[in-house]
Formats: C-alpha cells, structure tokens, sequence
C-alpha cells in the first residue's frame, strides 16, 4: 500500500478518520473523501503525506478543521471542501504555496480575508456562503495570482480598488447584496475579461465605478454582466445607456446584457420599469429644491430668472443638461398659479388643483415651456392672454375642467401647439376662428362637452390635424348644420376617433337623437 497514487473512497458512509487511517500511504498522489459522514478533522490527519497533490472532501458533515491540518501535505494543489458546514477558514491554507485551487463552496463561511490563502492561487470558489466582504487587511491585491473567483450567492455589499487582486481575470459577484462600486474599483485590473454583477442592489452607478486602463486595441473589451439590479435611474445614470459606445478611448467595459438593464425612473408619472436601451436621454432626472448656473450673477437677491427654486408643495427635477426641467405641482392646493414657477420649466403639471380660473400673463417669460397640464383643476375662465408668451407649448390639457365657452383669444400666441385637450369640460360655444392659427395642431380632443353648432369644417384649416375627438356633444340637428357636419365628416372623418360616439340631437332639453354619424 505504501506504494498507492490515487485512492477513492467516495460514496461510503466513512464518519471517523484519525491520525492513523492513512499511515504509510506516502505515495498518496490524488486522495477521494467525497460523499461520505466525515465530521470534524483534527491536525495530523494527513501526516506523511509528502506527496499529495489532489484533496477531495467535498460533500460531507465537517463543521471545522484545526489549524494546520493542512500543513503535512504541502505539496499540495487542489483542495475539493464544498458542501460541508464549515464557518472559519482561518489558518488553513495559507502555508500551501502551491495550492493552485480551492472550493470552499456551500458553506456557512462568514468571514473571508486575501490573507486566509496562499498568494500562489490561481482558482477560488467560494460561492453560496454567508460571507460579507472580501477584505484585504494586508493589501496583497499586487501580489496575489489570482485570476479566476466565484464569490457568488453571499451577502457581500461593497467593492473597492482592494476587493480584486490585479491580476484577475474572471470573477462572480452575482447574486450578493452588492450596493456600493467605489470609483476605480476595476482601474488596475488590466487581465481582466468577465465580470458577473447580475442579481444584486445596485442602485446608482458612478461613471468611474467601471471605469478601467485604456484597452489595448489587440485586446477585447472586458465583458460585465448588470442586469437584475433595481437601478435608478436618475441624471446621473444617462451615461450608462451608452456605456457600449461610450468612447473611443477603451476604458469601460461591454455590458453583454445591457438590453436586459432595466430602470426605476425617477419621475413618478413615468413608467415605473423601463429599459434602459429604451429610454430617452431627457428621462434620466433628478430632484432638486434650487439650482443656480454658473453665469448666474443674482442668485443671492429674491428676484433672479436664471435661479431655478422649486416652488412650495412641488416637486422639481432636471435632466443632467437642464434642457428638460420639470416642476411637479399638481394636487398641491393652489387657489392660482404658484409664484415663482423656475423660468426655465419645461414640463409644468398644474393638474388637480382648485383654480376657479387662470389670469393673464400667468406664464409669461417661460419661453421654454413645452408641456403644461391644468386638467381637474376646477377651472372656469381662462382669460385674455393666459397662455401669453408660451410661443414653445406643445401640449395642453384643460381636460376635466368647468370652462364653458373658448371666445377666440385664448390660443392666439400658442403658435407651436400639437396638442389641446378640451375633453370633459362644460363647452357650448367655440369661436370659428379659435383654432385656426394652430398651424402645427395635430391633435384636437373635443368629446364629453355640451357643443351644439361648432362648426367642425374649420378644422381643415389645420393642415396637420391627424386626431380629433368629438363624440358625447349635443349637436344640433338643423339641416343646414346636419349637412355641412355629414359632408366633412365623409371627406375628412378618417381622423375623427369616436365618430360612433358623435350623436345628433334635435334639441339638447329633450335628448332625441336624429342621426348618428
């Protein structure tokens, strides 16, 4: 037996192993103790045994091992320890200067240091234990040789320049509670070639955290893995969409699944889940109370128009560029317009307030405005030149509103407008020429009101007009009026969404319909 290279005892039911069990097997090259009920291994188990390379006692009971039980057998090369109960490692590997590889998978190991193992290591696989960090007290990562790690399925939750050695070239982290990539994290790791991020709690990313040391054009871009992170996508985030053509300078790595990344926006009206390949470079916000630009000189003093304040009860937020600048409002209260409102609002959602009417001039000089929502608000009236110096507005909604009748003046300066919604208000009475200014309108939204006589050809007038809504009105039944209606209605209709809704009515007190349309 003395002369004995490989022995397997596997799948037995073995549960006592003493310090004679393997006596003058000194030839022993590879030794099998998998799949067996080993408990706990004290020192001097594998005395004598000069010349072991290949150690495997995987998937057994052993709950700990003595310090050193290693030390006899230091020609060692491969230790096979997954699937056991083991919660310290300290002490056991570090004097094996030719372990090349080490599986200490399925464990209960709770703490994990660079220095619990040999700097020689080529391969670790610790995955699947209740580890938290990889610590690096001595800071080996320039001495260390290891390149492949699978630290997988622990409770890990930050990695900094330290946590890899720079040698590295393939590592798992997924599947952790990772949540915070330090700057420079993978910056010195110039083998590098797989990063596995997937499943984890990254939230935010800054740019720096992947950033890497030019790759050289011989070499292929590393490849990291980020998908099933519950990011948030704010405008800090944006660069991250082109993270896989970021540059031509080589230093950040391809996201091989980034189509798979997806976003928690920031805004509350949008979607909340989004793609990230999908979504817009405006999307990407983030919330702020007040914000002075750099050019700003007046920001000191109570009226200054390039000083951005978010007003009172509403919520603000910008993109990185401020080219997209959003003041939440809505269900605030407000009696009247909010002072103050940033003059460099893009998006204004006034909706759900209790503004009997809006007075003129309530927006003057928000020349940037594109979109403006004052929907339920419980208005009335809008006056002459309420809408003065938007020239940029692109949608209006003043659906679910009392107003009662559009005089002719109210869209005179909206000359970019695309879209007006008037549904569900208390209109009888529209002046011909209200719309026909609107050269760029393309959709008109007029159902659920009282409207009689408006004469709908008109609307010809409006080249562009690709969407209307008419349904739920009380349209008279004159013939005169019938006519003209059922005439543009063939000719133009194709438009008109909910024509099966645009009933006739001989006289709107007692409600009989004389056509439908």
């Amino acid at each position: 037996m003395e002369y004995l290279i490989d022995l397997d005892l596997s799948y037995n039911s073995m549960s006592n192993i003493t310090n004679d069990t393997f006596e003058n097997l000194k030839s022993l090259v590879s030794l099998d103790l998998k799949y067996n009920f080993i408990g706990n291994l004290s020192r001097g188990t594998l005395r004598d045994q000069y010349s072991l390379k290949i150690l495997d006692i995987s998937r057994n009971r052993i709950q700990s091992l003595e310090h050193g039980i290693f030390d006899d057998a230091i020609e060692l090369e491969r230790i096979e320890l997954n699937d056991n109960l083991l919660s310290d490692i300290n002490g056991l590997f570090m004097n094996l200067q030719n372990l090349k590889s080490l599986n200490v998978s399925r464990n209960n190991i709770t703490w994990f240091d660079y220095a619990l193992i040999p700097t020689g290591l080529i391969h670790l696989d610790m995955h699947s234990n209740r580890i938290d960090s990889l610590g690096n007290y001595f800071e080996l990562e320039s001495i260390l040789k290891l390149r492949f790690m699978d630290a997988s399925f622990n409770k890990i939750t930050e990695i900094n320049p330290a946590t890899f050695p720079y040698g590295i070239e393939v590592a798992s982290l997924r599947n952790n509670s990772l949540k915070i990539i330090n700057s420079f994290t993978f910056m010195s790791k110039t083998n590098l070639t797989s990063m596995d991020l997937r499943h984890n709690n990254i939230q935010n990313l800054d740019i720096n955290a992947l950033r890497l040391r030019s790759v050289p054009i011989t070499r292929n871009l590393p490849v990291f893995y980020l998908s099933e992170n519950p990011l948030h996508c704010d405008c800090t985030m944006e660069w991250l969409q082109r993270i896989n053509n970021l540059d031509d300078m080589r230093q950040y790595p391809q996201i091989a699944d980034l189509d798979q990344v997806l976003c928690h926006m920031t805004f509350p009206r949008q979607k909340a889940l989004v793609p990230i390949t999908r979504a817009k470079s405006n999307e990407f916000l983030c919330r702020y109370r007040s914000h002075c630009f750099a050019l700003c000189h007046c920001c000191e003093f109570d009226a200054c128009d390039c000083e951005m304040v978010c007003p009172e009860n509403c919520t603000c937020y910008s993109d990185q560029t401020w080219n997209t600048n959003i003041v939440d409002c809505s269900s605030s209260r407000y009696t009247r317009t909010p002072a103050r409102i940033p003059m460099d609002v893009t998006d204004l959602y006034l909706d759900g307030n209790d503004m009997s009417q809006v007075g003129s001039h309530s927006f003057i000089g928000r020349k940037n405005m594109r979109i403006l929502h004052l929907n339920g608000s419980n208005i009335h009236v809008i006056r002459n030149r309420t809408f003065n110096g938007l020239q940029n507005l692109l949608k209006l909604h003043l659906e679910h509103n009392y107003v009662s009748s559009i005089k002719g003046y109210e869209f005179t300066n909206l000359t970019s407008l695309q879209e007006l919604y008037l549904s569900y208000n208390r209109l009888t009475s529209i002046n011909n020429s209200s719309f026909v200014h609107l050269k760029y309108l393309r959709v008109l939204a007029l159902d659920h009101n009282n409207l009689i006589d408006f004469q709908v050809w008109n609307l010809n007038r409006n080249h562009l007009l690709s969407l209307v809504r008419l349904g739920h009105n009380s349209w008279t039944c004159t013939c005169e009026y019938l006519g003209s209606f059922q005439e543009w209605l063939l000719a133009s209709g194709a438009f008109v969404m909910d024509r099966e809704d645009a009933m006739l009515f001989k006289n709107q007190s007692a409600g009989l319909l004389c056509s439908r349309i």
